[in-house]
């Protein structure tokens, strides 16, 4: 291996890579719309509460008292339907309530409230929940009842963690910038070995090892790069470890994926059909950060989970390399095997 053969054909790769005009505007394009996206977006939470609540009450009165004060009320018609809606953040809480209020001569009679709460929800709130679960079976029943409160989770415990929008779009920003570069490198794969440019460079000193070291160090150019400086212009380099090694880990898997699916097009439209096809496939964990409980355990399957998942963690929960190194692994382990396959096929396109 020579690594002055392979500095010549990375310069030769990175000109030919922005030679390409739709990948060179869509680099700097891209970069500067999440940027824009991402100080656009709001830095709070949206105040208003919207509650929910299970039971065979008919809440007449206590609806009447909460309606007054503009919060949003939505009655459940199981305990089930009220968690998934805790859980896809549609409501701030769930109240269930027992669907007899009992009468006692002694003193006030004793009933339990079960309140569910989402993960994120501050310690403050919660309590504040159970004490609004409280005033309304009150209000319902007419007279004070002696009531204890069941607070529940909704999924991992992450109390005074709230996340604003545009914490929670800076794992897909980065993840489409890593997607976008891939198509690229992919095309350029494809576009040397349609052209049989590859034939012509194994007629020089170089061997299929320098060819394939220097497409990777043009995929870690062309991708880690605008990934790195998307993240310092967004949010800084607060976790620097963390996300360095998150970012080299996701970078290196998609130059596997890139590699795979420039052997696999025979053309730029079977370039980007391949492209597209895994790119809509790796992008639904995504989706689970945007809208937590969006896609069930399944979603662990796609390896990009094991990015997206951990990088958001890292970005609004403040982890470390000691929470997220088992992800890591997975990503790592994953771009290994894409990048034996792909070898393979390369080698026997090169042929």
């Amino acid at each position: 291996m020579s690594w002055r053969v392979i500095k010549s054909l990375v310069k030769k790769d990175v000109i030919q890579f922005f030679s390409n005009k739709f990948y060179a505007v869509i680099t700097v394009l891209g970069l500067v719309f999440y940027i824009a996206i991402y100080f656009a977006l709001p830095k709070t939470i949206d105040d208003k509460l919207s509650i929910g609540f299970y039971t065979k009450l008919s809440m007449a009165r206590a609806l009447a008292v909460i309606n007054a004060q503009e919060v949003n009320v939505i009655r459940a018609n199981s305990v089930d339907e009220l968690m998934r809606m805790v859980k896809e953040e549609k409501i701030v809480a769930g109240f269930v309530f027992p669907d007899v209020i009992p009468v006692s001569s002694q003193g006030a009679p004793t009933v339990t409230v079960k309140v569910y709460v989402p993960a994120d929800m501050e310690q403050e709130m919660r309590d504040a929940m159970a004490y609004v679960a409280k005033e309304l079976l009150n209000a319902e029943a007419g007279y004070f009842l002696n009531i204890e409160s069941e607070n529940e989770v909704v999924g991992v415990d992450l109390a005074g963690k709230q996340i604003p929008p545009s914490k929670r779009m800076i794992p897909v920003f980065i993840f489409l910038i890593l997607m976008a570069e891939t198509l690229g490198l992919a095309n350029l794969i494809a576009q040397e070995i349609e052209q049989k440019t590859i034939h012509a460079l194994l007629v020089t000193p170089a061997t299929v090892a320098d060819i394939l070291t220097a497409k990777g160090i043009t995929g870690m150019l062309t991708s880690f790069v605008p990934a790195l400086l998307l993240t310092w212009a967004t949010i800084g380099f607060g976790h620097f470890v963390p996300i360095i090694v998150l970012l080299l880990a996701g970078t290196l898997f998609t130059i596997a994926v890139a590699f795979l699916v420039g052997s696999l097009g025979k053309d730029l439209m079977s370039t980007l059909m391949w492209g597209a096809l895994v790119m809509i496939i790796l992008l639904l964990p995504t989706a689970n950060v945007l809208a937590p409980g969006t896609l069930t355990s399944w979603v662990k399957a796609i390896p990009t989970y094991y990015f997206v998942d951990p990088l958001h963690r890292v970005i609004s929960f403040n982890a470390g390399l000691e929470g997220i190194w088992k992800g890591i692994a997975v990503l790592l382990g994953s771009a290994l095997l894409l990048f034996i396959l792909s070898n393979a096929a390369l080698r026997r396109r090169f042929q």
